[in-house]
Formats: structure tokens, sequence, C-alpha cells
């Protein structure tokens, strides 16, 4: 039992280094799913996230056919167990599923597994999405088993909550860069001719909310480097406002 656990512990330390230097969270839990499937016996994973529309779209799965994943594709709140673990936020562990009549678990029945853990992807208040794991063998998972995945699991919501904002906040300095490059070129087009005092103002317009947003941008750099979280959010939503001023601004210009 001991050895065992230490395989666990040693096992936990691999993935959770794997995890802190991903960059792609789809690899990411192909990687952990190969690394714990012998370990554990598992046959099955399945990776849900929240879709935004008020459901679960499948982002990633393992050990299924494709007649499989497309059977599972998009759950609703509710629906089947990821579903259940997603509305309810806790985790449900499903045993002796190939004896059971229970509509909940009619799609891993389906699947063919006889025991399933579930557990929500949360980080802070926001719920990511869903991580199960499943075996198709009659041998339910220990509570020591139980342990692991679930700790995994928080492991995998701190990452992925990490890659989410780093593409977001990629994907703003990106506009910022853009707005930045249409700035010089319109300040350059005002300078070169005689400017009316409605072109002055506005181009003292343009310079406003882009500096703004560039210092707002720095602020969410450095927090997301030490993994700010919330500070880091908060800067991003003001750094999106001040963008947005400058789109507007940039539009007037156009209509000029």
């Amino acid at each position: 039992m001991e050895q065992r656990n230490s395989r666990l512990l040693q096992l936990l330390a691999e993935c959770a280094a794997k995890m802190l230097a991903a960059s792609d969270p789809r690899q990411m839990i192909d990687y952990l799913f190969e690394r714990v499937r012998e370990e554990l016996s598992i046959d099955v994973y399945f990776h849900y996230l929240v879709d935004g529309t008020g459901g679960l779209r499948l982002e990633g799965s393992g050990g299924l056919t494709p007649e499989q994943i497309e059977l599972g594709r998009r759950l609703e709140f509710g629906q089947a167990v990821c579903g259940v673990v997603a509305r309810d936020r806790v985790p449900c562990l499903a045993e002796n599923v190939l004896a059971s009549t229970d509509p909940m678990t009619a799609f891993i029945r389906a699947v063919g597994l006889d025991s399933y853990a579930c557990t929500p992807l949360i980080h802070g208040e926001t719920l990511i999405g869903t991580l199960g794991f499943g075996r198709r063998a009659a041998v339910p998972f220990t509570d020591v088993e139980l342990q692991f995945l679930r700790t995994m699991c928080s492991y995998v919501a701190v990452a992925r909550n990490r890659l989410d904002v780093q593409a977001e906040m990629m994907a703003t300095i990106q506009a910022h860069e853009t707005l930045a490059a249409e700035q010089a070129h319109l300040i350059e087009r005002l300078s070169a001719q005689p400017a009316s005092s409605d072109l002055s103002m506005i181009a003292h317009e343009i310079a406003q909310p882009l500096s703004a947003a560039s210092n707002y941008i720095v602020v969410v750099q450095r927090a997301l480097e030490g993994l700010g979280g919330a500070e880091g959010l908060i800067e991003l939503s003001q750094a999106r406002v001040e963008i947005d001023r400058c789109s507007q601004i940039v539009s007037r210009m156009r209509r000029l």
C-alpha cells in the first residue's frame, strides 16, 4: 500500500509539473490521461467545458469510438453524470453502473463503463467545466484513487484558467497593437495637413484611451505573471473599455 501511495504521489508531482508548463489545454488533458490510465486502470475520460449557452461542450475525450464521441458531444446542465456535476458543482462517483437502471448513468452505461468519477473544474467562483474518468471493469475506485483524481482535477482547473486568461490577454494585446499602429497612422495624416480644431481635438482624444489601455495591459501582464487572478481580470476589463472608446473615435475620424 505504501509503495502504491508513493507511486501516486510521484505521478501527481509529474502531472502538476506538466500542467504548470502546458501551453495547449487539449494536449495537457491527453497527456494526463495517458500518464494515469495504466496506474489507475482507467479506460475512458470525458472533458467538458461550459459553452456559454447554458450547456456543456465536449472539449476532449479518450478511449471512445467516433460514434460515442458524437453521442456525448453536448450536454445540458443536469443531463447525465457530467451535467449533474456541472449543475451541482460537486464531485460524483457512479458505481455498479452496468447493473443500474438510473437514467443519469444511461450515457456512461452505453459506453460500457461500470465505475465513473467526475469532478467539477472550478477556479474561484467560476465553473470552467468537468473532468471525468471511467473504468469498464467491475472494480470500484478506492478512496486514495478518488483523492488522487480530484486533486489532479483541481490542478487542471488552475492550469486551464491560466491558459484561458493568457489567451484573452494575447488577444487584447494584439488589439492594442493594431489600434496603436492605426493611431500613429492617423496622427501622421493629420500632421501632414492643416488641422481644424475638430481634427486636433479628435487626435488628442485618440491618444488618451490608447495610453490608458496600454497602462492597464501592463498591470494585467504583471498580475498574470504571478497569477494575480481577480485583480488581473478587473484591469483587463478596464483595458477593453478604453480600447472600445478608441474604436469609436477612429470610426468618427473615418467619417470626416
